[in-house]
């Protein structure tokens, strides 16, 4: 071999390796580059969860209960109301949805061929997050129908795989607020439910309460118990006092009789016969009256007690004590 034929042979070598070192590069980069479009990072924050992927970034905010989706290329779609005319935007933008009422779904997709056969998979995903204010509504008590969503298509499986881990524990989240939200929501219904009852209870009593009496004819309905009591008890009374209820039913008296009889009724029980061995004692704003009943005895010494005189003025109450004690002395 001649050195002119040595110095060619030298030469495509060397552009033989240029062309390698360039072809390798190359595919190195375009590889490292397929690398970096596919990467994906889970980040905790102070203020919750962030998932950024090439042109998607989808971040929990725990503070607001909200999640916040910001795309390269998407499509949202907002809807005020079922017979309002959705609004719509495509290409890059940041959507803001309430955490509680969110669906996440992730989808691949196929290609059915013309001709029949199994589904063709693409290799890329749809991912979808829907959000509707029925359950936020019912627990604020106003009436839903807003609802809204963002669809991002031709997702690579990498990244929906990735996004997906992401999104199954952001769910578990929205999933504990939504069921604290429910339990509010139905202890929202149970109390109206019970304000419902109330009132109908309240209504019904009201309805079938019996008209008003007029002062003449509470004090005869009074005075005919009283007429009763004073026939069985055989005596009437020197000194007596009572009070009387709307319904002219009668909550206290007490009638007197010089010889130390006495008729009492309190709380709905009544008493006649003799003051002997009888207690009386002051209390705050009304008289107690302890009495031996049929049931006293030496062994058994307990007395029956009449509270009295309540809304009467203190002034009469110790007259009336005095009175008592000093017809009670007499029994001795």
């Amino acid at each position: 071999m001649t050195g002119v034929e040595s110095v060619g042979t030298m030469q495509v070598v060397w552009w033989a390796l240029i062309a390698a070192l360039v072809i390798g590069g190359g595919i190195y980069a375009y590889m490292e580059y397929h690398a970096y479009l596919l990467r994906t990072d889970v980040a905790t924050l102070p203020t919750g969860v962030r998932f950024t992927a090439q042109g998607l970034v989808v971040e929990s905010h725990n503070a607001s209960r909200e999640v916040v989706v910001q795309t390269h290329h998407g499509s949202y779609t907002h809807q005020k109301s079922p017979d309002a005319q959705p609004q719509q935007q495509t290409g890059s933008l940041t959507a803001t949805f309430a955490a509680v009422g969110l669906k996440i779904s992730t989808s691949r997709v196929v290609i059915k061929p013309d001709g029949g056969g199994p589904p063709v998979d693409t290799g890329f995903n749809t991912i979808v997050f829907q959000s509707s204010d029925d359950l936020a509504c019912r627990a604020e008590g106003r009436p839903p129908g807003e609802t809204s969503s963002v669809r991002i298509d031709h997702v690579p499986d990498a990244i929906a795989h990735d996004f997906q881990s992401y999104a199954n524990r952001l769910l578990l989240w929205v999933d504990k607020l939504e069921h604290n939200v429910r339990i509010d929501v139905e202890k929202r219904r149970k109390e109206e439910e019970e304000r419902e009852r109330a009132e109908a209870q309240a209504a019904k009593a009201r309805k079938n309460a019996p008209a008003a009496l007029t002062e003449a004819e509470r004090e005869a309905k009074a005075a005919a118990q009283i007429e009763v009591w004073r026939d069985k008890a055989r005596f009437k009374g020197s000194s007596s006092e009572m009070s009387i209820d709307a319904n002219g039913d009668i909550v206290w008296f007490i009638d007197l009789h010089p010889t130390g009889r006495a008729i009492l009724h309190a709380n709905k029980r009544t008493f006649h016969g003799s003051l002997e061995g009888a207690k009386v004692t002051a209390l705050t704003g009304e008289l107690e009256i302890g009495v031996r009943d049929d049931y006293w005895t030496e062994d058994d010494p307990q007395l029956l007690k009449f509270r009295i005189l309540s809304g009467t003025t203190p002034e009469s109450r110790l007259a009336w004590k005095e009175r008592l004690e000093i017809l009670i002395r007499g029994l001795h």
